[in-house]
């Protein structure tokens, strides 16, 4: 077991033996292995960014790493929205834990460290968000980390199987590069990811609100808060909200209507499918000072 922690600025040197400078950031391509790390990045003295790829490096301890290349044979690094940060995309984020039905913030990253076909293999294997990680950030750098290992064990653990993590991206385009699925979110009870939702920022809402089918969207949106349920469906597309709304019951369908913008109300029962539309019209037309009324003249 290895922690990113333990890793960060490490001091990574060629085939030869010089130096080519500290590790900033991990990547891993859900397209080819959701667990393996595939690149290492490396910031140089000149800050510019490498890209080693795993089959690059042979060695790597908490210590230092060394390359099986020259620097010559190292590429610079390029952006690639395919690819999964360690630090940029999951380390002090906020991930969905779903088998405990919550969000949380990751303080730390383990990894299964092993030597395979004169390589090192690092693969994921958990985000860890308790108390040991966060003293292993808080002594980093200023106590040995064999020490800081000792420390830290002290303290209470909390991890979460890497398989139980729901990144939350808000960018469409680039959650569909990652293959994030939001599809164990649906076997939630409503309520359950109704909680999600309440601890998730707008972007974050819509992030996982665009990825679940009309029906499980529409039972959580009907377990928030109203003004969490009139801003969240006022900021995707009309049409999608009203695919959600449909799947509502009607008096709460109508419940929801009246308390919106009668511009976004209107727009969104234009997008409505006729029969659904009409009876919320009705019941906001005819149950007039109730709960479900509102005039539509």
């Amino acid at each position: 077991m290895i922690y990113f922690t333990e890793l960060e600025n490490l001091p990574i040197y060629d085939a030869k033996g010089e130096y080519l400078g500290r590790l900033v950031d991990l990547g891993i391509d859900p397209s080819q292995n959701p667990l393996q790390v595939a690149t290492y990045l490396v910031k140089t003295p000149k800050n510019q960014m490498l890209n080693i790829t795993h089959d690059q490096m042979p060695s790597i301890s908490v210590r230092a790493a060394q390359t099986s290349v020259t620097t010559a044979d190292i590429r610079p690094y390029t952006a690639d929205e395919a690819m999964i940060r360690i630090k940029k995309d999951v380390l002090d984020q906020q991930i969905i834990d779903v088998n405990h039905k919550k969000v949380v913030r990751v303080t730390d990253v383990d990894f299964d460290i092993r030597p395979t076909e004169g390589h090192t293999d690092l693969k994921i294997i958990a985000v860890n968000v308790g108390w040991e990680a966060a003293v292993r950030r808080l002594l980093k750098g200023f106590v040995a980390k064999h020490t800081i290992r000792q420390v830290a064990h002290l303290f209470s653990q909390k991890t979460i199987p890497w398989e139980c993590v729901n990144l939350i991206e808000p960018d469409p385009a680039r959650r569909l590069k990652l293959r994030i699925s939001y599809d164990r979110l649906a076997e939630l009870h409503p309520a359950d990811l109704a909680d999600i939702l309440e601890e998730l920022s707008r972007d974050e809402q819509k992030s996982v609100i665009e990825s679940l089918d009309d029906e499980t969207a529409a039972q959580a949106v009907s377990e928030i808060p109203a003004r969490m349920q009139i801003a969240l469906l006022e900021s995707i597309p009309a049409s999608r909200a009203a695919d959600i709304v449909e799947e509502m019951p009607p008096d709460k369908a109508a419940d929801v209507l009246q308390e919106m913008l009668p511009e976004a109300s209107a727009q969104l029962l234009a997008n409505m499918e006729k029969e659904e539309a009409k009876e919320v019209r009705d019941l906001l037309g005819f149950e007039e000072n109730t709960a479900g009324g509102l005039m539509t003249t």
